[in-house]
């Protein structure tokens, strides 16, 4: 009757999607001496399988175009509001908009220690503001998202 049981636990892992991509933000009005460009995040997707309730952290970061001059950007990130696709939305939180430079992580969303099991989605409204007026009718950003 005395027998052995070995149990082997594979640890999940933290993984976040999509991988790096390309966001097109469409010209808005402006204010004559400024050109306004927005668009919207496709949806982010944090999941957490690791079962350790650590919390996580995801990010955005956006690249400069080389047809965009440096001088004086202003690049905005208003996140939207996280959504459960599966674990529980207690400790989940939304990042606060905020101005940002570019080749910088910008917070989406978080979650705290104790919660964050499961998978999560976040979009975000983008909004380029440029120092001079422009006729272009749309810019494509590079970006990458990072969770940890």
């Amino acid at each position: 009757m005395g027998g052995s049981l070995a149990v082997a636990v594979t640890p999940g892992s933290l993984s976040i999607s999509p991988t790096p991509s390309l966001l097109t933000l469409e010209r808005g009005p402006g204010t004559g001496r400024t050109t306004r460009y927005v668009g919207l995040l496709p949806v982010v997707r944090v999941i957490d399988t690791r079962g350790s309730l650590l919390g996580w952290d995801a990010t955005v970061t956006f690249f400069r175009p080389s047809s965009i001059p440096a001088t004086d950007l202003r690049l905005r990130v208003h996140p939207g509001r996280p959504t459960v696709a599966s674990g529980q939305s207690k400790g989940i939180r939304s990042a606060v908009p905020e101005w940002s430079a570019f080749d910088t992580q910008v917070a989406l969303f978080a979650a705290e220690p104790g919660y964050g099991a499961g998978a999560y989605d976040e979009d975000a409204r983008i909004e380029l503001v440029l120092p001079f007026a422009s006729d272009v009718a749309a810019i494509d950003l590079a970006y990458a998202t990072s969770v940890s």
